[in-house]
């Protein structure tokens, strides 16, 4: 093998356009399985910037000893124009790898959601808390945010699965009378949130508030969605 590269060297030249493809597509494959497994577990993966660091490290890695390689040869001016060209190429196809996958892979926050839909569904009483606020039975709380700490003669079905924080919206909220589970805080934050079957909220995809506030859902059923936001 090594006296075929020695013969054909620009057989290494292709192998390093090919190799750094292929290892942006396993580089977005184990962080979408991270961010899914983050929602199985009700807990976001930070892994993603420490896999991405990883797997971008590894690829200029491979763009600098493509480089160096040239000038390491006994006459790197021979054939300037054509090493110039792979030097270009080769950084080229870097900064695509770098680029396309946060234009075309769907968000992290997608993939949680997806896992986070699997926890939700397994230790969450959905029917029981929207029965519960159908009723009326919430109206008492209307306003109120609670962290932690939560009144004592809320059912049993509001609290065992241990939001870290309950907010009681009113009509006045941009999501509508609802009840709104969180987790997390400061930059994001996700949770569940509990209103009428027949809310008007906006159930899935992407909701941007502002420029600086972007919220993913996906419906659990109707007036019952999960979110991650930041």
């Amino acid at each position: 093998m090594l006296q075929i590269l020695r013969k054909k060297p620009y057989i290494l030249d292709i192998l390093l356009f090919v190799i750094i493809p292929v290892i942006t597509i396993f580089e977005w494959i184990h962080i979408d399985i991270s961010s899914y497994h983050g929602g199985l577990k009700n807990f976001p993966s930070w892994g993603f910037f420490s896999l991405f660091y990883l797997y971008e490290s590894l690829k200029i890695t491979l763009v600098l000893l493509s480089i160096i390689r040239i000038f390491l040869r006994k006459k790197p001016v021979k054939g300037l124009y054509k090493n110039l060209a792979k030097i270009f190429l080769t950084i080229l196809i870097f900064v695509v790898c770098l680029i396309l996958p946060f234009k075309f892979n769907p968000p992290g926050a997608v993939y949680f959601l997806k896992g986070y839909t699997t926890w939700v569904n397994k230790n969450v009483q959905i029917n029981n808390i929207q029965d519960w606020f159908v009723s009326g039975q919430a109206d008492k709380y209307l306003n109120q945010k609670y962290t932690y700490k939560f009144p004592e003669d809320l059912p049993d079905f509001m609290t065992n699965f241990e939001p870290k924080f309950l907010i009681f919206n009113d009509y006045k909220n941009d999501r509508g009378k609802c009840i709104e589970f969180g987790w997390g805080g400061g930059m994001s934050y996700w949770g569940i949130v509990v209103g009428p079957p027949t809310m008007e909220a906006q159930h899935e995809g992407r909701v941007e508030s502002h420029p600086s506030y972007v919220e993913f859902r996906r419906q659990i059923k109707p007036g019952v969605y999960i979110f991650h936001a930041g």
